[in-house]
């Protein structure tokens, strides 16, 4: 069950103002193709070990839904542009909430399709303070090697400048574990995640792009294939 908890604040204020996207966010809610549970058994059997009992952050929450899976005595759900309807979620910049914390108060923080909105630098300048030292902070994100339904016009399309951009902000070493999530998907589904712009990339397709992205998908697809990257931060010791 999804829980609210408070960890006790610093005195010293956030100074960071990150630069998230909010266009995406009722279509991430409604038509996002990793809303399924393959995707969220994945993430659960990957956080569990490190989740169960402890006191963590998601950030870059969204609507908080990963923290039902994850079993945690306490997970504060950080995002800047929840959806409307979202219960729980702490409306706010991740590095700049995490700026607000007590020194060695995380066991984990997860950032699950979201660092790059954020800055990679930042973002473990404040984890290397919050987390306590046998603490962790775990990445997840989408590899442009994802094979999706096998189509390579899509692909090329839909992954356009993802190696730039993850590079950008900071996604450019090797991923700790590759776990590809296959999920049953009808052309309806596929074609409304597109059209919808539900991911920051899509946002900012032209229209042209788009469209032929949806020209290419089978009307009688059934399966896509996902390759999630997994990586983790954990704290210098002294």
């Amino acid at each position: 069950q999804r829980q609210a908890c408070q960890l006790t604040l610093r005195q010293k204020p956030a100074s960071w103002h990150g630069a998230w996207r909010n266009e995406t966010t009722a279509a991430y809610k409604e038509v996002n193709i990793l809303d399924h549970p393959a995707y969220w058994k994945a993430l659960s059997d990957f956080c569990l070990p490190f989740s169960k009992g402890k006191r963590m952050a998601d950030i870059g929450c969204a609507d908080g839904k990963l923290s039902t899976f994850l079993h945690a005595a306490c997970c504060l759900n950080v995002d800047p542009c929840p959806p409307d309807d979202a219960e729980h979620v702490i409306k706010m910049d991740g590095v700049a909430y995490l700026q607000t914390l007590e020194n060695n108060s995380l066991d984990l923080v997860t950032v699950v399709m979201a660092l790059h909105h954020m800055d990679r630098a930042a973002l473990e300048h404040e984890l290397a303070r919050v987390l306590k030292p046998d603490g962790r902070a775990i990445y997840v994100s989408v590899s442009p090697s994802s094979n999706m339904f096998g189509d390579h016009s899509f692909n090329a399309m839909f992954f356009d400048n993802w190696t730039v951009r993850d590079a950008q902000c900071g996604l450019d070493d090797h991923p700790s574990q590759e776990v590809i999530c296959e999920r049953s998907i009808t052309h309806d589904q596929l074609s409304a995640f597109v059209t919808n712009r539900a991911w920051s990339n899509l946002a900012v397709m032209p229209q042209d792009k788009i469209d032929s992205m949806v020209s290419v998908i089978p009307n009688d697809i059934c399966r896509i294939s996902i390759c999630l990257h997994f990586r983790q931060f954990c704290p210098p010791q002294c």
